[in-house]
């Protein structure tokens, strides 16, 4: 039986834990593929970067070497040294003697501004060749790029050449420009503007086509590759996100046939055995938890009706016999007193009794039942003076310390040796008295606001109507709707909702006199009875400061929640003098102003005019 119970009490716990255990691994699964997802975005936006300096670096070599042809053809051509100058600062930079210059770009003349822009000091001169290789290009790349460099370094041979005859040096046969002999600038002009020169430029731009051709070739694989694993990744992280809320919906509908719904039947039992239908028992459907509470119930429910059963046995045998009575007086779960019917002096208490009275036996004993258990005057005994047979019903039992306690009494004629003798019992109901006090309050008042519900307000509208008529004036009934309402629970959740219905029931409080009366009537809709209505003026007032007073935002958690409020309003007498026809209008009323617009009020009769 001992493992029968674990068993029951562990499935619904397990189920639980595994559920736990099964959302938090499918997250981490969840988290672990996003990461690696961010990774390959970074992977490919690398090589994207890696393919524009690429084309970047291929397209300064390029452009150094249109650099330094403008250079050299407009130094030969107009003989000005400046741009000799300039064309051996462009060469520097291209080979590292020199450091580029600020704001770099692969455009070296332009960026040097005509030799005006200072380089950058403390930077450390880098030649192309040295930043190709930084890349990390594959051999056959490098190599494309090293013999177009190459081919314009043969290209700067030409210029160099041309330089020398324009100062009048040229070739000693071993490759140095000693031998001097008149300049000649047209052997320059012609050298640099030579098909020969032509075709060498070309020659530069061979390689470095066939090398941009093989970095997309190589970047786009790369890109092909890294998609096609981050659509993986993607689908495989939509089904983890699937499956995870698949898990969540099945967990949660499991938590309502398994617990819920089980938990709410079993209520509906207790209640019933709360109102005195000791016959009820739970059916026991499962075998978890919820099962072994329902056998736990039925069998509590089952000793209760017996121990009720065997109580009403004792209390007919205490009744039948007079000597079980002095023997189990102080076994009886209830005050019980024996009392001489002509003195009315407490003869016999039992320790229940005592405890009730709060005093002990002895110092109950010798005195007046009138003292404590009777509400009646001296010599107004029901039994006694009288002439009942038997009385039991409700009173107010006085205890020694002065304070007062609801009981319900019993008493009956009896004989002890030979002696009539009054037998009163009484058990102590102030528990039950607060439980119906608050039964009775939540039958007439919304637990959420505290407000009267409609029918504890149309007992208020009656009494409101009654004084009108009395006092010659009118009754407003309003029926207030909000607006907007239906947004703050969807955008902040249910419990939001239900702290701006508190909050708007405090405004509409605040709105009125203590005289008038709030009442909710429905899930957003409001009951305002205000009496002493003289001119129509007073209800619009009202109404005005309503509208205004709600209007304001609400802070929820950072968050601000606006609500308006749609009004109608029907008059006493004017309107109806039946109580359920003056709501049944001021809803109608209200219902105009909804579809007129919403956020404003109007009266029953739609001829009434407010003068301003």
């Amino acid at each position: 039986m001992c493992c029968r119970k674990v068993t029951c009490q562990l499935k619904i716990s397990r189920a639980y834990k595994l559920f736990v255990v099964t959302i938090t691994l499918l997250l981490v699964i969840t988290g672990i593929t996003s990461f690696y997802t961010l990774k390959i975005q970074n992977d490919i936006i690398q090589s994207e970067q890696h393919r524009l300096r690429s084309v970047l670096l291929a397209y300064e070599l390029f452009q150094s070497s249109e650099d330094l042809t403008r250079m050299a053809r407009s130094y030969v051509s107009t003989g000005n040294p400046i741009y000799e100058e300039h064309y051996y600062a462009i060469l520097d930079i291209r080979n590292g003697k020199r450091p580029r210059p600020a704001n770099y770009d692969a455009t070296y003349w332009h960026l040097t501004g005509a030799g005006k822009d200072k380089s950058v000091p403390h930077e450390e001169p880098v030649a192309l060749q040295e930043l190709m290789r930084r890349e990390h290009f594959t051999d056959e790349e490098f190599a494309l790029l090293k013999q177009s460099q190459a081919n314009s370094d043969h290209l700067v041979n030409m210029e160099q050449r041309a330089f020398a005859a324009m100062k009048g040096l040229y070739d000693d046969g071993r490759g140095n420009y000693t031998v001097k002999r008149s300049p000649n600038s047209a052997y320059a002009v012609s050298l640099l503007f030579s098909e020969k020169y032509s075709d060498e430029k070309a020659a530069i731009m061979a390689p470095i086509k066939q090398f941009m051709h093989t970095i997309d070739k190589r970047t786009n694989a790369n890109l092909l590759s890294f998609q096609s694993r981050l659509r993986q990744l993607i689908i495989l992280t939509t089904s983890l996100i699937s499956i995870t809320l698949l898990v969540v919906l099945l967990k949660t509908i499991h938590t309502f046939q398994s617990v819920l719904h089980p938990v709410k039947r079993l209520l509906g039992k207790v209640n019933e055995i709360a109102s005195g239908n000791y016959d009820a028992r739970c059916a026991v459907d499962s075998s978890n938890e919820i099962g072994e509470l329902c056998m736990k119930f039925n069998d509590m429910a089952g000793a209760l009706q017996t121990d009720i059963i065997m109580r009403r046995q004792a209390e007919e045998a205490l009744r039948e016999s007079l000597d079980t009575i002095r023997g189990l007086l102080d076994s009886v779960d209830a005050g019980v007193v024996v009392v001489d019917p002509v003195s009315h002096v407490i003869e016999q208490a039992n320790s229940h009794a005592a405890n009730l009275f709060g005093a002990p036996p002895r110092e109950i004993t010798g005195h007046i039942c009138h003292q404590f258990l009777c509400p009646n005057e001296i010599g107004c005994c029901p039994i006694t003076d009288l002439g009942q047979e038997l009385e039991s019903r409700e009173c107010v039992l006085l205890r020694a310390d002065g304070s007062s306690s609801f009981i319900i009494k019993s008493v009956k004629k009896i004989r002890i040796g030979g002696e009539e003798k009054l037998l009163e019992t009484f058990v102590d109901i102030s528990k039950r008295k607060e439980a119906e006090e608050q039964i009775r309050y939540l039958a007439t008042h919304d637990p959420m606001t505290g407000l009267p519900v409609m029918r504890l307000a149309k007992d208020f509208l009656s009494l409101s109507m009654r004084r009108s008529r009395r006092n010659k004036n009118m009754t407003a009934v309003m029926f207030v709707d909000l607006d907007g309402f239906k947004a703050v629970n969807d955008n902040f959740g249910h419990d939001a909702g239900d702290y701006v219905l508190q909050q708007v029931a405090n405004r509409l409080i605040s709105c009125v006199r203590e005289s008038d009366t709030v009442a909710r009537v429905g899930g957003d809709e409001f009951l305002i009875i205000a009496d002493e209505i003289h001119v129509l003026q007073d209800a619009s007032q009202i109404a005005r400061k309503i509208i205004d007073v709600v209007s304001r935002p609400i802070h929820i958690n950072g968050n601000e929640a606006v609500v308006g409020t749609s009004i109608g309003i029907a008059l006493y007498p004017s309107d109806s003098d039946d109580m359920d026809q003056l709501i049944k209008k001021a809803d109608e009323a209200m219902y105009r102003i909804k579809k007129a617009g919403k956020n404003g009020f109007g009266f029953a009769d739609q001829h009434y005019r407010i003068k301003s």
